[in-house]
């Protein structure tokens, strides 16, 4: 995208900031966890219902496998009973 950007403008003469700059945001934009933050954001964070159902998902998940635990091994009739 920068090359882009300066490929039709016509400078006299690069300065050396201009030469670090450009370098530090060509090293930014080649940056792969940069990337992939971004795509990250660009796919999730955009659309914030998927971060709600992906959050209630992960919620109801947990409750229900609390619920079975609780259910079936925190039971009496997980011991055994014999008659008297």
């Amino acid at each position: 995208m920068w090359n882009s950007l300066q490929n039709d403008l016509i400078f006299p003469q690069n300065s050396k900031q201009y030469k670090d700059m450009v370098s530090e945001i060509n090293k930014q934009c080649k940056s792969s966890l940069n990337v992939m933050r971004t795509e990250f954001y660009q796919l999730f964070c955009s659309r914030p219902w998927y971060v709600i159902a992906v959050i209630t998902a992960t919620i109801v998940t947990a409750g229900t496998c609390i619920q079975a635990y609780r259910a079936v091994i925190g039971s009496d009739k997980m011991q055994p009973h014999f008659p008297p």
